[in-house]
């Protein structure tokens, strides 16, 4: 239930805009808790979760004055959804090295096996190969 005097979120931007600081630590308090939690339901990782909501405010910040003044909720959440979903476009193309394919065998042995052991040699070669 919002207060008379509780400053809409349009208000606090607008005050952020012509220079009011806190105006913007207002909005952060004013989400943080339902920020936090969609981003944490999206990510799973209470680590990566704490990085984009560092990033999202980031971006906020940066993006102000695109702003429209209609609702600052569902811009701030639209700009969480995507940043989520290109950090996970940008996971899924990086191939980790150490990461076993389907036999147990990290890339990274593949890669190397000219110059491991005797026994690892051999053990690479009984591998059923991919193709």
């Amino acid at each position: 239930m919002a207060h008379e005097d509780e400053k809409s979120d349009y208000d606090l931007v607008q005050a952020y805009r012509k220079g009011d600081q806190a105006a913007m630590s207002d909005l952060v308090e004013r989400y943080r808790q339902r920020l936090f939690g969609f981003v944490f339901r999206m990510v799973n990782n209470r680590h990566e979760a704490e990085d984009v909501f560092q990033e999202v405010w980031l971006r906020i910040v940066k993006n102000i004055d695109r702003f429209d003044g209609r609702c600052f909720g569902a811009w701030l959440f639209r700009i969480a959804r995507n940043l989520i979903i290109d950090r996970q476009r940008a996971r899924r193309d990086v191939i980790s090295l150490n990461s076993d394919d389907n036999y147990g065998v990290a890339l990274q042995d593949r890669i190397d096996d000219g110059g491991a052991s005797p026994a690892r040699q051999a053990e690479l070669s009984n591998t059923p190969s991919s193709n």
